[in-house]
């Protein structure tokens, strides 16, 4: 598979709330790439504006695993709002 795309969400402002969003990547293993390496890049926002890439690269399960989704919690930090 030979596919770039980008996963774009917002977060809705509510007037005075406080508190920290968990930003976690998921990655769905299917018949047409388990078994195979797949390389990426996320890229976010640092605490000082600009923009760092993340290079990730992880090899797939076997198809006979059962395994069907891979979820990555430390790759990308965390969102924390706070009240002005």
């Amino acid at each position: 598979m030979n596919a770039a795309f980008a996963e774009v969400y917002s977060i809705h402002k509510i007037q005075d709330q406080v508190g920290t969003v968990r930003l976690n990547v998921g990655v769905a293993v299917r018949s047409d790439n388990c078994g195979t390496s797949l390389t990426a890049k996320a890229i976010q926002t640092g605490a000082d504006g600009e923009l760092n890439v993340l290079p990730l690269k992880v090899m797939l399960p076997e198809c006979d695993t059962g395994i069907e989704h891979l979820v990555f919690k430390s790759l990308l930090r965390d969102l924390a709002f706070v009240r002005n």
